[in-house]
């Protein structure tokens, strides 16, 4: 594997194109002083590009990411998909999300060793996230939150299906009901 590295120089008024490789032992760090600002980075195999960074917050978060022991395919496959889509659908760059490379590793180090599925690895797992999801589920409802101070408890199931339908499905289940049933309990 080598790295690869394309950027174009927009500062000039000259559209410029700049190709280069770099062994395998070059880190992304190395590119990042081998003035390669405003790029592309792939890593590169056998086949085509198949790891496109669009800036180098996140390809040194995976360069740290497989600096702690990571699997390169997995840590790419989680870069590149659910952090990524995460990152897209909240707005928020690499250094917003609430994972860091050493939680990362560790998660692909469970998921590779069969100690969690991807299913579970995929959970929202983040209370203040999922507490916010539950507080737009229960503003949205007042008539059933009514109900259930009135002694109708069974709907705390429709609530942790909002938050679940809110959610897509990832959140945690045990920390969503247990958020769940203090929020429900609460004094307004």
């Amino acid at each position: 594997m080598a790295y690869a590295c394309k950027w174009v120089n927009t500062s000039s008024t000259i559209l410029e194109m700049h190709e280069f490789l770099l062994p395998a032992s070059s880190s992304v760090t190395s590119l990042k002083s081998a003035s390669c600002t405003n790029s592309d980075v792939w890593l590169l195999n056998s086949r085509p590009p198949k790891l496109t960074f669009n800036n180098f917050l996140v390809a040194e978060f995976f360069d740290a990411t497989i600096a702690k022991g990571a699997d390169v395919k997995l840590a790419t496959n989680w870069i590149m998909g659910d952090i990524a889509a995460y990152m897209k659908n909240e707005k928020v760059s690499i250094n917003d999300i609430k994972l860091n490379p050493q939680e990362l590793a560790e998660l692909i180090a469970s998921i590779k060793g069969g100690t969690i599925s991807v299913k579970i690895g995929k959970e929202i797992v983040d209370p203040a996230h999922i507490e916010k999801m539950v507080d737009k589920v229960l503003s949205e409802n007042p008539k059933q939150l009514e109900q259930y101070r009135a002694g109708k408890t069974k709907i705390q199931g429709f609530f942790a299906g909002q938050v679940m339908k809110l959610s897509k499905g990832k959140a945690n289940p045990g920390l969503l009901n247990k958020i769940l049933q203090q929020k429900l309990n609460a004094t307004s």
